[in-house]
Protein backbone atom coordinates (compact mmCIF):
# COMPACT_ATOMS: atom_id res chain seq x y z
CA UNK A 1 0.00 0.00 0.00
CA UNK A 2 1.14 3.53 -0.66
CA UNK A 3 2.51 5.99 1.86
CA UNK A 4 -0.59 8.26 1.74
CA UNK A 5 -2.80 5.26 2.55
CA UNK A 6 -0.68 4.41 5.58
CA UNK A 7 -0.71 8.02 6.74
CA UNK A 8 -4.49 8.22 6.30
CA UNK A 9 -4.95 4.99 8.23
CA UNK A 10 -2.67 6.02 11.07
CA UNK A 11 -4.34 9.44 11.33
CA UNK A 12 -7.98 8.31 11.27
CA UNK A 13 -7.57 4.79 12.66
CA UNK A 14 -10.85 2.89 13.02
CA UNK A 15 -12.67 5.66 11.15
CA UNK A 16 -10.55 4.96 8.08
CA UNK A 17 -11.36 1.25 8.26
CA UNK A 18 -15.08 2.00 8.56
CA UNK A 19 -15.01 4.43 5.64
CA UNK A 20 -13.05 2.09 3.34
CA UNK A 21 -15.43 -0.81 3.97
CA UNK A 22 -18.60 1.21 3.53
CA UNK A 23 -17.24 2.61 0.25
CA UNK A 24 -16.39 -0.90 -1.02
CA UNK A 25 -19.91 -2.11 -0.20
CA UNK A 26 -21.36 0.73 -2.29
CA UNK A 27 -18.75 0.90 -5.06
CA UNK A 28 -17.95 -2.72 -5.84
CA UNK A 29 -14.71 -2.24 -7.87
CA UNK A 30 -12.89 -0.80 -4.83
CA UNK A 31 -11.15 -3.69 -2.96
CA UNK A 32 -10.63 -3.38 0.79
CA UNK A 33 -8.71 -6.59 1.74
CA UNK A 34 -5.25 -4.97 1.30
CA UNK A 35 -6.38 -1.97 3.33
CA UNK A 36 -7.79 -4.14 6.13
CA UNK A 37 -4.58 -6.16 6.21
CA UNK A 38 -2.66 -2.91 6.45
CA UNK A 39 -4.92 -1.86 9.34
CA UNK A 40 -4.04 -5.06 11.19
CA UNK A 41 -0.35 -4.37 10.62
CA UNK A 42 -0.32 -0.71 11.66
CA UNK A 43 -3.14 -0.31 14.18
CA UNK A 44 -2.34 -3.32 16.37
CA UNK A 45 0.92 -3.31 18.37
CA UNK A 46 3.42 -5.94 17.30
CA UNK A 47 4.90 -6.49 20.76
CA UNK A 48 2.06 -8.61 22.13
CA UNK A 49 1.14 -12.31 21.92
CA UNK A 50 -1.45 -13.21 19.29
CA UNK A 51 -4.03 -13.99 21.98
CA UNK A 52 -3.61 -10.55 23.52
CA UNK A 53 -4.07 -9.00 20.08
CA UNK A 54 -7.53 -10.53 19.70
CA UNK A 55 -9.58 -7.84 21.43
CA UNK A 56 -7.69 -4.88 19.91
CA UNK A 57 -8.07 -6.50 16.47
CA UNK A 58 -11.77 -6.99 17.07
CA UNK A 59 -12.33 -3.43 18.31
CA UNK A 60 -10.06 -1.50 15.93
CA UNK A 61 -10.31 -3.52 12.71
CA UNK A 62 -13.05 -6.16 12.56
CA UNK A 63 -16.01 -4.35 14.13
CA UNK A 64 -15.52 -1.00 12.33
CA UNK A 65 -14.99 -2.81 9.01
CA UNK A 66 -17.99 -5.09 9.53
CA UNK A 67 -20.21 -2.15 10.44
CA UNK A 68 -19.15 -0.34 7.27
CA UNK A 69 -19.84 -3.39 5.10
CA UNK A 70 -23.24 -4.09 6.67
CA UNK A 71 -24.37 -0.48 6.32
CA UNK A 72 -23.01 -0.04 2.81
CA UNK A 73 -24.60 -3.28 1.58
CA UNK A 74 -28.03 -1.96 2.52
CA UNK A 75 -27.95 0.33 -0.52
CA UNK A 76 -27.98 -2.54 -3.04
CA UNK A 77 -30.23 -4.63 -0.79
CA UNK A 78 -32.98 -1.99 -0.65
CA UNK A 79 -32.55 -1.11 -4.32
CA UNK A 80 -33.44 -4.71 -5.18
CA UNK A 81 -35.95 -5.08 -2.34
CA UNK A 82 -38.08 -2.24 -3.69
CA UNK A 83 -37.04 -2.06 -7.35
CA UNK A 84 -36.79 -5.72 -8.33
CA UNK A 85 -35.75 -6.68 -11.85
CA UNK A 86 -36.20 -3.16 -13.24
CA UNK A 87 -33.71 -1.76 -10.73
CA UNK A 88 -31.15 -4.48 -11.51
CA UNK A 89 -31.52 -4.01 -15.26
CA UNK A 90 -31.01 -0.27 -14.87
CA UNK A 91 -28.43 0.01 -12.10
CA UNK A 92 -26.92 -3.46 -11.75
CA UNK A 93 -23.96 -2.67 -13.99
CA UNK A 94 -22.70 -0.23 -11.36
CA UNK A 95 -22.61 -3.03 -8.79
CA UNK A 96 -21.42 -5.86 -11.03
CA UNK A 97 -24.84 -7.56 -10.86
CA UNK A 98 -27.07 -8.93 -13.62
CA UNK A 99 -30.57 -10.35 -13.41
CA UNK A 100 -29.35 -13.75 -14.67
CA UNK A 101 -26.72 -13.94 -11.92
CA UNK A 102 -29.35 -13.12 -9.28
CA UNK A 103 -31.70 -15.81 -10.61
CA UNK A 104 -28.91 -18.41 -10.47
CA UNK A 105 -28.05 -17.46 -6.91
CA UNK A 106 -31.72 -17.42 -5.89
CA UNK A 107 -32.07 -21.04 -6.95
CA UNK A 108 -29.30 -21.98 -4.52
CA UNK A 109 -30.47 -19.86 -1.59
CA UNK A 110 -33.95 -21.20 -0.98
CA UNK A 111 -34.21 -21.85 2.75
CA UNK A 112 -30.60 -20.89 3.49
CA UNK A 113 -30.28 -17.22 2.61
CA UNK A 114 -28.99 -16.35 6.09
CA UNK A 115 -26.15 -18.89 5.77
CA UNK A 116 -25.36 -17.54 2.30
CA UNK A 117 -25.11 -13.95 3.54
CA UNK A 118 -22.94 -15.03 6.47
CA UNK A 119 -20.71 -17.19 4.26
CA UNK A 120 -20.18 -14.66 1.48
CA UNK A 121 -19.24 -12.00 4.01
CA UNK A 122 -16.78 -14.33 5.77
CA UNK A 123 -15.21 -15.92 2.67
CA UNK A 124 -15.47 -15.16 -1.07
CA UNK A 125 -17.61 -18.18 -1.96
CA UNK A 126 -19.98 -16.11 -4.08
CA UNK A 127 -19.88 -12.49 -5.24
CA UNK A 128 -20.97 -10.39 -2.24
CA UNK A 129 -22.93 -7.92 -4.36
CA UNK A 130 -24.91 -10.68 -6.09
CA UNK A 131 -25.97 -12.20 -2.77
CA UNK A 132 -26.95 -8.76 -1.44
CA UNK A 133 -29.12 -8.27 -4.52
CA UNK A 134 -30.59 -11.76 -4.22
CA UNK A 135 -31.40 -11.20 -0.54
CA UNK A 136 -33.25 -8.04 -1.50
CA UNK A 137 -35.17 -9.75 -4.32
CA UNK A 138 -36.16 -12.54 -1.91
CA UNK A 139 -37.40 -9.90 0.56
CA UNK A 140 -35.12 -11.09 3.35
CA UNK A 141 -35.80 -9.34 6.62
CA UNK A 142 -33.63 -6.21 6.66
CA UNK A 143 -32.60 -6.65 10.31
CA UNK A 144 -31.51 -10.23 9.64
CA UNK A 145 -29.62 -9.08 6.55
CA UNK A 146 -27.67 -6.50 8.55
CA UNK A 147 -27.03 -8.95 11.40
CA UNK A 148 -25.70 -11.78 9.21
CA UNK A 149 -23.74 -9.35 7.05
CA UNK A 150 -22.12 -7.91 10.17
CA UNK A 151 -21.28 -11.28 11.75
CA UNK A 152 -19.80 -12.69 8.55
CA UNK A 153 -17.77 -9.54 7.96
CA UNK A 154 -16.37 -9.69 11.50
CA UNK A 155 -14.95 -13.13 10.70
CA UNK A 156 -13.56 -11.92 7.37
CA UNK A 157 -11.88 -8.82 8.76
CA UNK A 158 -10.49 -10.65 11.78
CA UNK A 159 -8.76 -13.05 9.40
CA UNK A 160 -7.52 -10.29 7.11
CA UNK A 161 -6.42 -8.15 10.04
CA UNK A 162 -4.47 -11.02 11.57
CA UNK A 163 -2.85 -11.83 8.24
CA UNK A 164 -1.68 -8.24 7.93
CA UNK A 165 -0.46 -8.25 11.51
CA UNK A 166 1.38 -11.54 10.97
CA UNK A 167 2.98 -10.32 7.76
CA UNK A 168 4.36 -7.21 9.40
CA UNK A 169 5.57 -9.34 12.30
CA UNK A 170 7.36 -11.58 9.81
CA UNK A 171 9.31 -8.62 8.44
CA UNK A 172 9.94 -6.92 11.76
CA UNK A 173 10.73 -10.01 13.83
CA UNK A 174 12.20 -12.64 11.47
CA UNK A 175 14.01 -14.55 14.19
CA UNK A 176 11.32 -14.47 16.86
CA UNK A 177 10.04 -17.83 18.03
CA UNK A 178 6.66 -16.24 18.74
CA UNK A 179 6.44 -15.32 15.07
CA UNK A 180 5.87 -18.94 14.08
CA UNK A 181 3.21 -19.32 16.75
CA UNK A 182 1.38 -16.36 15.24
CA UNK A 183 1.45 -17.89 11.75
CA UNK A 184 0.24 -21.24 13.09
CA UNK A 185 -2.66 -19.54 14.86
CA UNK A 186 -3.61 -17.59 11.74
CA UNK A 187 -3.44 -20.71 9.56
CA UNK A 188 -5.60 -22.63 12.03
CA UNK A 189 -8.27 -19.93 11.91
CA UNK A 190 -8.29 -19.86 8.09
CA UNK A 191 -8.43 -23.66 7.80
CA UNK A 192 -11.16 -23.96 10.44
CA UNK A 193 -13.42 -21.32 8.94
CA UNK A 194 -12.80 -22.56 5.41
CA UNK A 195 -13.63 -26.15 6.41
CA UNK A 196 -16.87 -25.03 8.08
CA UNK A 197 -18.16 -23.20 5.03
CA UNK A 198 -17.03 -26.00 2.68
CA UNK A 199 -19.07 -28.41 4.80
CA UNK A 200 -22.09 -26.08 4.74
CA UNK A 201 -21.92 -25.90 0.94
CA UNK A 202 -21.63 -29.69 0.53
CA UNK A 203 -24.29 -30.54 3.13
CA UNK A 204 -27.57 -31.63 1.47
CA UNK A 205 -30.44 -29.15 1.93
Amino acid sequence: MSGPSVAWLQHYGTGAVFAACIIEAILVPIPTPPFVMMAGAFLIPQDMPWKAAFLPMLARVAIPGAAGTAIGALGLFFLCYWGGKKAIDRYGKYFGVTWDSVIKINSKLEGQVEVAVLGTRALPLFPISVVSAAAGIMRMNAVSFVLWSFLGSVLRYMMLGYLGWLTKGGYDQPSSGGHWGRWAAGAAVLIGVGAFFFWKRRKPA
